[in-house]
C-alpha cells in the first residue's frame, strides 16, 4: 500500500483553512483592531491544529513504511 501524498496534503489544507477562518466567521471585515486580532487568532490556532494534524499524518506515514 502506497501513501496518498494529494490527499495528505489536501487534509492539512483544509485543516490549515478551517481553523484559520473559523475565529473570523462573526466578526466585520473593516481594517480594525478587532479584526487583526481575530487574524492573528485564527493564524494562531491554524498553526497549532496543522501542526497536531501533520504529525498524525506522519505517524501513519511512519507506520505504512515500517
Amino acid at each position: 500500500m502506497s501513501w496518498n501524498w494529494r490527499k495528505a496534503y489536501a487534509r492539512l489544507g483544509a485543516n490549515f483553512l478551517i481553523s484559520f477562518f473559523s475565529p473570523l466567521m462573526g466578526t466585520t471585515v473593516v481594517l480594525n483592531v478587532d479584526f487583526l486580532d481575530a487574524v492573528l487568532v485564527g493564524i494562531i490556532s491554524s498553526v497549532i491544529v496543522t501542526g497536531f494534524a501533520g504529525g498524525k499524518m506522519l505517524d501513519e506515514w511512519s507506520k505504512t513504511k515500517c
